[in-house]
């Protein structure tokens, strides 16, 4: 059976085709085809109310800068597979840059585009030729929707955001037990953070 080909057609003549950085890389490195700035966090106060004083309360908004970087090539993802813009951990690091919106479907035939997002407090310029992100291209499986009435039963039901993570906390009832009022924070911390860990270790031994 022959490797799938993935296809790049570059849009302008300072493009730069995605390459591994290594053969043993899993992503394409992506390049800018243009300069410019992504702007820094932005941090905005607004007034939500009063207290029981009538003093204000502010409520700090941060908004991240972003900007859509063109990499002047289009590509042909294999059929069965999809490319996924991820951040590369160098500018994540040292420049707080983040990729944000990053799915392209191997029927998508437009420019890739990168959405950086500055999430820092200091702007941050690229030239164009720049590595901005990496993309991944990962099998996937599309099976059919079948819509249902019912769904089968299992332990965590529609247990989320968090809930395996709070079994050893759970197990105290914490309206009822008095000894947990007088914790100090770091030590109720501490004791979320032991919970934690125990799900993970539990986690792991499951599967």
């Amino acid at each position: 059976m022959s490797n799938p080909r993935f296809f790049v057609k570059r849009l302008t003549e300072t493009a730069i085709a995605p390459k591994r950085g290594s053969a043993q890389a899993a992503g394409y490195d992506l390049y800018a085809d243009q300069s410019g700035t992504v702007p820094s966090c932005s941090y905005l106060e607004k007034m939500v109310g009063l207290d029981c004083n009538n003093n204000a309360v502010v409520q700090k908004i941060v908004t991240t800068g972003s900007y859509l970087v063109s990499t002047g090539v289009a590509v042909k993802i294999p059929v069965g597979y999809y490319g996924r813009v991820a951040s590369r951990s160098g500018l994540a690091v040292k420049n707080t840059i983040e990729v944000g919106a990053g799915v392209i479907d191997s029927d998508y035939r437009g420019e890739v585009k990168v959405l950086l997002r500055n999430l820092g407090s200091q702007q941050f310029e690229f030239k164009s030729g720049d590595r901005i992100a990496q993309l991944i291209i990962e099998k996937i499986e599309t099976p059919e929707v079948e819509e249902v009435t019912d769904l089968d039963v299992t332990s965590r039901g529609d247990g989320g955001f968090g809930s395996t993570g709070v079994s050893l906390i759970n197990q105290i009832n914490i309206e009822s037990d008095r000894s947990l009022a007088g914790l100090k924070p770091e030590d109720f911390l501490k004791l979320r953070m032991e919970a934690d860990a125990k799900s993970s270790v539990s986690a792991v031994t499951d599967s």
